[in-house]
């Protein structure tokens, strides 16, 4: 599940006991750290949020921007990645990129390391082009692979 919440569609109390209800349900939960996670756990640091939302059979995805990302399974983190050092062109769809990558990953079963890894490839190729669904195909994947293998932000 991804939280994806917009802060000015958040009408009262009864929208996080909707948003609260569906998590107990998630299996994976992707969320911006410093916004959605924090949010959903009445302001928590994103470290503290993502492991107090980890369940006995959930996975948190904590997207933190430049900063990478950190996924917290069993309470505790079991996996950093950081970003890829891209041109950004665009932003716009870059946590949804994540998303898609992370999942197609862990669908074929390689594992939490690689899906935050190759989560972080989609997005970083999402972030050099315009448009929020332009995700690149497994050719060009492996090409930004190539291209960007040891390119990391430094944070």
């Amino acid at each position: 599940m991804d939280l994806n919440i917009r802060i000015e569609a958040i009408g009262d109390a009864t929208s996080f006991e909707r948003i609260n209800r569906a998590i107990e349900y998630s299996n994976i939960l992707f969320g911006s750290g410093k916004d959605e996670l924090s949010l959903v756990t009445g302001g928590l640091s994103p470290q503290s949020a993502a492991t107090a939302l980890v369940g006995s059979n959930r996975v948190v995805v904590c997207r933190s921007g430049s900063s990478g990302t950190d996924i917290y399974e069993s309470g505790s983190r079991v996996s950093h990645c950081r970003a890829f050092d891209v041109p950004v062109v665009d932003t716009l769809g870059a946590g949804d990129a994540y998303n898609a990558g992370f999942i197609t990953a862990a669908a074929q079963g390689l594992g939490l390391e690689i899906a935050n890894l190759y989560g972080n490839a989609v997005a970083g190729y999402k972030l050099m082009h315009a448009g929020a669904r332009n995700f690149p195909n497994q050719r060009q994947l492996e090409q930004f692979f190539r291209d960007h293998d040891g390119k990391y932000v430094e944070n």
